[in-house]
C-alpha cells in the first residue's frame, strides 16, 4: 500500500493485482528500476540506496550472530556508504536547480548525551522537491529476530514509552534465520501495533521478558523510509515544521535525549540545509569515520542481481 501511493498508474496497478505481501515484495523491485514509475522520480534514489543497505545487512546476518548495540553501528556505517556515496551521486542528476542534499548518518557527539540515549536510532526526513515537501521525524528501538520471534522486553518499558508516540515510536528488527539460504532483510514494526500484539496475547507489554512474532505486522526497510516516512500523506512518522520540533521527536518531548544514531535524507533548497546540517552538528558528529568507510567500501562484495539499478540522464 505504501508503494501503491508513490507510484505513476500503471505499474500502481500491476503491484495492486497481488494481494500476499510476499508476492508484493518480490515484484515491487522489478517495478522500481525506472524513477519513471515513481510520482517523485527522485524518491528512486532513496528507496534503491536503502535497499541496498538492507541486503547487506542480511548477507552480513546470514553468517554470524551480534548483539544489537554492534549491528546498529554497522548497519548505520552501511546506510552512511549508501546514501552519501551511492544516493548523492545520483540525485545531481534529477535537475532540480535549486535543490542541495545532506544525505547520512551522524553519532551524538557526546559522552554525556548518549548516557541520556532513549531509543537506539533516529531518522529526520525533510524534503522540499519536484512538488514533494515533506518533514518528519521518528525514533526506532533495535532488537535482534530469530526465526521472527524477537524478545522486545526491557526493565526500562521500552515498549510502552515507544507505543505512546504513535506516529513516532517504532522498532527495527534485525532478522535471523540460519535454516534459510535468503535471510530476511531488516524490518519495522510501530510500537503501538506490537503493544497491541502483546495485550492480545495477554502479556503484559512492561514485562522483561517479552516473545512476540514480529513477522506478522511492519515493513521492509525500504519501502518503510521511501513510500512510508517520504509521504507526507503516510501515517508513518511525526510531522515537523522547525528543527527545533524535529529535536523535540527525537528526544520524546525533550530537546536533551537524543538517539545515539541519527539518519539524514535532506533535499530542500541550499540555506535551509545549511542550516539544518549546522544545527545538527551542534549534537552529532558525522559517522562512521571514513578511513571505516573507505575499508568497508573496498572489501565489499560483487554487486549481485539485487543490487540497485545504473542510472544515468
Amino acid at each position: 500500500k505504501l508503494a501503491i501511493a508513490s507510484m505513476r498508474d500503471a505499474p500502481a496497478q500491476k503491484l495492486a493485482l497481488y494481494s500476499h505481501p510476499a508476492d508484493q515484495w518480490q515484484l515491487l523491485p522489478l517495478l522500481a528500476t525506472s524513477p519513471q514509475h515513481l510520482t517523485i522520480d527522485v524518491l528512486w534514489t532513496v528507496y534503491w540506496s536503502m535497499f541496498q543497505c538492507a541486503q547487506q545487512t542480511a548477507d552480513f546476518l546470514s553468517g554470524t550472530k551480534a548483539h544489537e548495540d554492534p549491528l546498529n553501528g554497522r548497519f548505520s556505517a552501511y546506510v552512511e556508504s549508501w546514501l552519501s556515496g551511492w544516493a548523492a551521486k545520483r540525485i545531481p542528476q534529477f535537475g532540480y536547480p535549486k535543490s542541495s542534499s545532506y544525505l547520512g548518518t551522524l553519532q551524538l557527539a557526546s559522552k554525556a548525551e548518549e548516557a541520556r540515549v532513549g531509543a537506539d536510532l533516529g531518522v529526520i526526513i525533510s524534503l522540499n522537491v519536484g512538488g514533494l515537501r515533506c518533514r518528519k521525524a521518528v525514533l526506532l528501538q533495535a532488537k535482534r529476530a530469530e526465526q521472527g520471534i524477537a524478545n522486545l522486553g526491557s526493565g526500562k518499558g521500552q515498549l510502552p514509552k515507544l507505543s505512546s508516540l504513535p506516529r513516532a515510536g517504532y522498532y527495527l528488527f534485525y532478522h535471523e534465520s540460519p535454516s534459510t539460504p535468503y535471510p530476511p532483510v531488516p524490518t519495522v514494526s510501530s510500537a503501538e501495533a506490537l503493544q497491541q500484539c502483546a495485550l492480545d496475547e495477554q502479556k503484559d507489554p512492561g514485562s522483561r521478558h517479552l516473545r512476540l512474532d514480529v513477522r506478522t505486522s511492519g515493513w521492509d526497510w525500504a519501502s518503510f523510509v521511501s513510500f512510508g516516512l517520504c509521504n507526507p500523506t503516510s501515517d508513518l512518522g511525526e510531522p515537523f515544521d522547525t528543527i527545533e520540533d524535529a529535536f523535540r521527536i527525537l528526544g520524546s518531548g525533550s530537546t536533551g535525549h537524543l538517539p545515539q544514531h541519527l539518519f539524514l535524507v535532506a533535499i530542500e533548497d541550499e540555506p535551509y540545509v545549511l542550516e539544518l546540517r549546522k544545527r545538527l552538528r551542534e549534537h552529532y558528529r558525522d559517522t562512521p569515520e571514513k578511513k571505516y568507510q573507505k575499508a568497508m567500501d573496498k572489501h565489499r562484495r560483487s554487486p549481485r542481481s539485487h543490487d540497485g539499478p545504473e542510472f544515468s540522464l
